[in-house]
C-alpha cells in the first residue's frame, strides 16, 4: 500500500507542472484590466497606457485600463485584493498608492506584502530636490543650515498627503535634523506656483517638471532622490550631495492578486521583461521623465518589503507630531 502512495504521489509531482504549463498556455481567453489606482494623465495611467497594448499584442487578447482613485490610491488597491486570482485583473501599483496609503490608513484590512504577487517593476520616476532660488543656497550643507538657522523652519510643498512627495520631505526632515512644515497641495502644479513665488521654499518635483522650471530659472534644483544618478537628468544624487541612505523612488509596478496561479505569472513576467528590455519601449519610458527598472517576480516582492521597512519609521513619526 505504501509503495502504492508513492507511486501515485510520484505521478502527481509529474502531472502538476504539465498542468501549470497547460494553464499558461492556455491563459488568457478573455479581456484583462489593468486598475490603476489614480485618475488619468498620471505617471501610473501613463505607464499602464504604455504597456497595456504591448501585452494585448503578445497575449493576443485585449487589455483594457480601469481608473479607480480614492483615499491616495487606496480604493482601487483595495479592489484588486478582492478580484478573483485568476490573472484577468491585474494592478499598476506605486509607492504612493502600493506603500504610503496602506501605511496611513489606521484601519487598513489588507497588507499588500501579503495581498499580491508581483508580476514585475518596470520604471523608476526620480524626484527632483527643488528649491526656492531666493534661498541663496549653494549646496545641501547651505539648505541644512539655513533650515536649523530658522525657528519655524523651512515650507515644502507636495502634491497631497501621503503622497511621495509629502514623505519625501518628512525623510529629509529626519536625516537631516531639521524642522520642515509641510504644506499640501491638491496637485503638483499648485505647489509649483508656489514655490517659485517663494511661498514654499522646498518641493520634490517630478524630473520632468523640474527640469524645465529649472532651465527657465525659476527654480533650482539641487539633486535627485534615486540609488544612483541617471540618463534621464544630468544632476547629482541627494546622497552624493551628503546624505547617505536618503532614496525616494516613485516607481511603477504591476501586481496580481495573492493566488494567482504560478504559471500564469511567469507567463506575465517573462512578458513584461521582454516589453521593458524593448528600446522603444524604453523611449517611451525615458520621454516622460522615467528609469526604466526591471526587477522580476521574486525581486519586487523583496523590494516592497524593503520600502515598507523603510517608510514605516517615517509615518509613525509623522503620526507623532
Amino acid at each position: 500500500m505504501k509503495a502504492f502512495f508513492a507511486g501515485a504521489l510520484g505521478v502527481l509531482s509529474l502531472l502538476v507542472p504539465t498542468q501549470l504549463s497547460a494553464q499558461a498556455q492556455n491563459w488568457p481567453t478573455q479581456t484583462i484590466t489593468i486598475v490603476v489606482p489614480f485618475t488619468p494623465g498620471g505617471s501610473n495611467d501613463v505607464t499602464a497606457r504604455l504597456l497595456a497594448p504591448e501585452l494585448q499584442m503578445r497575449l493576443g487578447q485585449s487589455v483594457i485600463i480601469e481608473n479607480k482613485p480614492g483615499s491616495g490610491g487606496y480604493v482601487g488597491v483595495g479592489s484588486v485584493v478582492r478580484a478573483k486570482p485568476d490573472g484577468y485583473t491585474l494592478l499598476i501599483s506605486s509607492a504612493s498608492s502600493h506603500v504610503f496609503a496602506n501605511l496611513t490608513k489606521k484601519d487598513s484590512n489588507y497588507d499588500p506584502r501579503k495581498s499580491f504577487e508581483a508580476i514585475g517593476l518596470i520604471n523608476d520616476v526620480p524626484l527632483a530636490l527643488s528649491i526656492w532660488p531666493g534661498l541663496g543656497v549653494k549646496s545641501l550643507a547651505d539648505l541644512v543650515s539655513i533650515a536649523k538657522s530658522r525657528p519655524d523652519g523651512l515650507f515644502f510643498g507636495s502634491s497631497g498627503t501621503g503622497s511621495s512627495t509629502h514623505f519625501a520631505g518628512e525623510l529629509f526632515a529626519m536625516k537631516t535634523g531639521t524642522k520642515l512644515t509641510h504644506v499640501p497641495y491638491p496637485g503638483g502644479s499648485q505647489a509649483l506656483t508656489d514655490l517659485i513665488s517663494g511661498r514654499i521654499q522646498l518641493a520634490w518635483l517630478t524630473l520632468p517638471t523640474a527640469s524645465a522650471q529649472g532651465e527657465a530659472g525659476t527654480i533650482q534644483n539641487l539633486g535627485i532622490t534615486s540609488l544612483e544618478r541617471t540618463s534621464v537628468s544630468p544632476l547629482p544624487t541627494v546622497m552624493e550631495l551628503g546624505l547617505p541612505g536618503y532614496y525616494v523612488g516613485s516607481w511603477t509596478g504591476l501586481f496580481a492578486p495573492q493566488g494567482v496561479s504560478p504559471a500564469v505569472r511567469a507567463r506575465l513576467a517573462k512578458e513584461l521583461r521582454e516589453i521593458v528590455a524593448e528600446p522603444a519601449f524604453q523611449k517611451r519610458l525615458v520621454d516622460i521623465g522615467s528609469v526604466p527598472a526591471w526587477k522580476g517576480p521574486e525581486q519586487t516582492d523583496e523590494f516592497i518589503r524593503a520600502e515598507f521597512a523603510l517608510w514605516e519609521p517615517v509615518v509613525r513619526n509623522v503620526d507623532e507630531k
